[in-house]
């Protein structure tokens, strides 16, 4: 009975190690693969980061956002190889995660949009930290420009944050200190365009 059992266990053992030995080989190549993962990502923030200090001009925090975002990408990418791996079907995933996506945007859809206008401010900059401006009602001197909101502070030293929807939506008005030292650009016609 004994005798028996022993075979039995050993005839188990023989069909069983070849599934132990494929899933060790998968669960060691996704942990390669989450190494390699975590390591590109970490060097594609910083690639990113670093090619736009390159660039004259260019505000920090959209650095760290650009950045971020080349490293979740490439963690999202990594998390997909890691579950393929494993031989979990990654398309159904992605597809609920798309919607997923889809579902957090419509909620953040407020959120997103203030986003999106602290990104176009940030590029392309119709105001700096220090210019007086007018914003709908508010006015005041810009003492901070995030990606979600700008914040003012009047002559009476009041704060005002503005969401960054409300700034890039409505007309600017932006005033100059008497101690700046910008001429406003000449405004006259090219010689070939003059009447004769």
């Amino acid at each position: 009975m004994l005798e028996e059992k022993t075979q039995d266990l050993m005839v188990n053992m023989h069909a069983l190690l070849p599934l132990i030995v494929t899933n060790a080989l998968n669960l060691l190549g996704a942990i390669i693969i989450l190494l390699i993962g975590l390591w590109l990502s970490g060097k594609a923030h910083l690639l990113v980061v670093s090619a736009l200090s390159r660039t004259p001009h260019f505000d920090a925090m959209l650095k760290g956002f650009f950045g971020s975002l080349a490293r979740y990408l490439a963690l999202t990418v990594t998390l997909l190889a890691v579950l393929s791996q494993f031989g979990i079907q990654t398309t159904s995933l992605i597809a609920i995660l798309g919607a997923a996506g889809l579902a957090v945007g419509l909620a953040l859809q407020g959120t997103l949009s203030n986003l999106a206008a602290g990104i176009m401010l940030l590029i392309f900059r119709p105001f700096r930290t220090g210019h007086k401006v007018q914003v709908g009602g508010s006015v005041g001197t810009v003492t901070e420009l995030s990606l979600f909101w700008t914040e003012l502070v009047t002559d009476d030293k009041v704060q005002i944050i503005v969401p960054n929807g409300g700034v890039w939506g409505q007309p600017l008005r932006k005033t100059r200190s008497k101690s700046s030292s910008h001429s406003p650009p000449s405004r006259t016609r090219p010689q070939w365009l003059r009447a004769t």
